[in-house]
């Protein structure tokens, strides 16, 4: 699914489409938006059973060597560092956060 805010879908979109929408920032680094892709992908699997499998992550920058394929341990260590994102996310709604 093509989107005019700088990013594509393909699969079962929804919850992408939603996450995106809220999380999704132009201006971000390729290690941001990498981080940000594989917690799309987890999230969704999370939620509909049509989605799985194991993450792969391929890096396409302008000007660089063409597009890279991201190691599975540099993926696996995308995911350890998310679900501690989701879990302080998670706890700010529970007053265990330092939001206060």
């Amino acid at each position: 699914m093509l989107h005019d805010y700088g990013y594509a879908l393909q699969g079962v979109g929804q919850y992408a489409l939603y996450l995106l929408n809220r999380l999704y920032e132009p201006n971000r680094t390729v290690e941001e938006l990498a981080s940000l892709a594989v917690y799309v992908i987890t999230e969704t699997a999370s939620q509909d059973g049509k989605v799985g499998g194991p993450v792969n992550v391929i890096t396409i920058v302008p000007g660089s060597k063409g597009c890279q394929l991201m190691t599975p341990t540099a993926v696996q260590k995308i995911q350890e560092i998310n679900q501690l994102r989701a879990k302080a996310l998670r706890d700010s709604f529970y007053n265990r956060g330092k939001v206060s």
